[in-house]
């Protein structure tokens, strides 16, 4: 998600793409109903959360024609999922091809499977392959995290 898409969710809880439909790597957001949840990766352009997966928003609304979703926020992960590490585990086959787009430009929606996203929540709970964050480019970083 982009810094505007992220100022939106913060401030209004919503989030919308109004032309997904002119992408065939958009049609996954086409499957979305009410209750799904939807795991938010940050651009690196986001300056609260850059360039990592920090939570999980449910979707509690959604427009007839899938352009703009309303959500809240159901967990937070206690462990950021940075770019780097998500590449890590990606490499190890934690998490299906399904994230290898992760961080590129145009990568949205995307329908995961159970074991993916349980993945995704036990390695924001405790990482299972080693990971030092001052390792990290600074960008990566907040202030308060460097």
């Amino acid at each position: 998600m982009s810094e505007k898409g992220a100022e939106k969710l913060w401030q209004k809880g919503i989030y919308k793409h109004r032309n997904w439909r002119k992408s065939e790597r958009h049609k996954d957001r086409g499957k979305v109903e009410t209750g799904d949840l939807l795991i938010i990766y940050f651009t690196t352009h986001v300056d609260e959360h850059p360039g990592r997966i920090k939570s999980v928003y449910r979707v509690i609304g959604d427009s007839e024609n899938h352009e703009l979703f309303e959500l809240e926020k159901e967990k937070e992960l206690d462990k950021p999922l940075y770019l780097p590490y998500l590449d890590q585990v990606m490499e190890k086959n934690l998490l299906s091809e399904k994230f290898e787009n992760c961080g590129s430009q145009g990568f949205n929606i995307v329908e995961i499977a159970e074991e993916d996203y349980e993945t995704i929540l036990s390695e924001g709970e405790e990482r299972s392959l080693p990971f030092n964050k001052n390792e990290l480019p600074k960008w990566f970083l907040r202030d308060d995290e460097r």
